[in-house]
């Protein structure tokens, strides 16, 4: 891919991962080595001392210290609205870029014309597969995930990633933890909407895009690591997050459909989430057992109109 020397602003959103953004920052420094990147971080008032560490190690890198913790949404757009590149790339801070993955997304961007957000291939610390994209919540989700075409698509694509199969994918929507877009068409569809705190404003801000005749690449051009501590389906994940990621579902069809559309689609999770607690029991696996075993009364508290 050619070499792109535009303006380029990272939004890096933090909250308690001061580590992380450490390693995050310095993998940006590195692989932007032909240019220098527009580096902002949003603090959402991290307790660990996390604004006078960056700010003292890396005095080129701007800071904004939020005083309440205002959620992914609105710290994204308070970080665009501070920066000043032409190109976006909006990340999480538990991200590491490999390299040329900076560079290659936007050149993506460029040579699809400008009109598209792009996503890099995501992996987990130890190079494994990692998913990259999602299916925006609707009826037809609900039923490629109780078939099991959602895994099917996965799988696919997995495969292709370990034959490095070099392909774009055009996709619903782009994982949150690194999106590449233009300012121009961030600021047309008014940024990230800031009525969801955590968990799918990436959904809808790509399900606006597509509205707007704007594609989502996930393109495997772009490499990065994210440390997600991995899958969901794997480890444990608290009650509050469940419950989060559920009720963001629910604003989005809220938002983009209708109540008989959102009673369909978690009936059809409802089933999903049962499926696989059977199946983790078959298998004496405790910890998808829990993890099931809370979706399934986070839905039922949806579905219950709780």
């Amino acid at each position: 891919m050619e070499k792109v020397y535009e303006n380029i602003s990272v939004i890096i959103i933090s909250y308690n991962c001061k580590q992380y953004l450490v390693d995050c920052i310095k993998s940006i420094i590195l692989t932007c080595y032909e240019f220098t990147p527009e580096i902002v971080i949003v603090d959402n008032n991290s307790d660990d001392g996390t604004v006078e560490y960056i700010t003292n190690l890396f005095p080129e890198v701007k800071v904004i210290d939020n005083k309440t913790n205002l959620g992914y949404a609105a710290a994204i757009n308070i970080g665009v609205k501070e920066s000043n590149g032409d190109f976006l790339l909006l990340s999480n801070a538990d991200v590491i870029y490999k390299k040329n993955s900076i560079n290659n997304l936007v050149s993506k961007v460029k040579e699809l014309d400008c009109r598209v957000i792009v996503g890099p291939q995501q992996t987990f610390s130890n190079g494994d597969y990692q998913r990259s994209y999602g299916f925006f919540p609707s009826i037809k989700r609900g039923i490629f995930d109780l078939f099991a075409i959602s895994k099917i698509n996965q799988k696919i694509k997995e495969q292709r990633y370990k034959k490095k199969i070099i392909k774009d994918y055009y996709v619903d929507y782009i994982d949150g933890a690194a999106i590449c877009t233009t300012r121009d068409i961030f600021n047309n569809l008014q940024g990230f909407d800031e009525r969801y705190f955590f968990f799918s404003e990436e959904s809808d801000f790509c399900y606006r895009a597509r509205i707007s005749n704007i594609k989502s690449v996930l393109t495997t051009e772009s490499l990065i690591v994210h440390h997600r501590g991995g899958s969901q389906e794997n480890s444990g994940m608290n009650e509050k997050s469940i419950m989060m990621i559920i009720n963001s579902e629910a604003l989005f069809i809220d938002i983009h459909h209708n109540s008989i559309t959102k009673k369909i689609y978690f009936v059809l999770q409802l089933l999903f989430f049962r499926l696989l607690l059977i199946k983790s029991k078959l298998i004496n696996d405790k910890n998808r057992i829990e993890n099931n075993k809370k979706y399934i009364n986070a839905i039922k508290l949806v579905l219950n109109g709780k």
